[in-house]
């Protein structure tokens, strides 16, 4: 969902607490063996960039702390984040939240939201832009 090889710089950290966590991509790291209590998340989060999460207690936690925050929300969202818009009335400075667009279908939702953290990353110089090359042109040779 969110495009892991298009740049070599950045890591990315798993915060899910869960017996059944499934397999990640190698590229991220699993902390949930790091994740014993709040003071221990919220010390992760403070050290982090950014926090992209679903409707989540870390959602919560990152927002409170002033952290910038990306909560990707279900059509249908838990009150806190209200309806329509890029904002959480509660959590206005920190937090941009990511609706979907169309039930059962997150396509369109992550492709706003991989526009936005390509649009991050530039702002930070994560981002390693290509370098278009140069057309160079064959110099013709003429036989007299």
């Amino acid at each position: 969902l969110i495009d892991l090889h298009k740049n070599s710089k950045l890591k990315l950290f798993s915060l899910q607490k869960d017996n059944d966590t499934r397999e990640l991509p190698e590229k991220i790291t699993d902390l949930q063996h790091l994740l014993v209590s709040w003071e221990d998340t919220a010390a992760v989060i403070e050290n982090l960039d950014l926090v992209i999460t679903s409707c989540t207690s870390v959602a919560h936690l990152a927002s409170a702390m002033g952290k910038p925050t990306w909560v990707i929300v279900p059509i249908l969202p838990y009150h806190i984040w209200a309806y329509g818009g890029e904002h959480s009335p509660w959590y206005q400075k920190t937090t941009r939240v990511f609706r979907q667009k169309k039930f059962g279908d997150w396509t369109d939702t992550f492709v706003e939201l991989n526009q936005a953290l390509d649009n991050y990353l530039a702002q930070k110089n994560i981002v390693t832009v290509p370098v278009k090359k140069k057309k160079t042109t064959k110099k013709k040779s003429y036989k007299s």
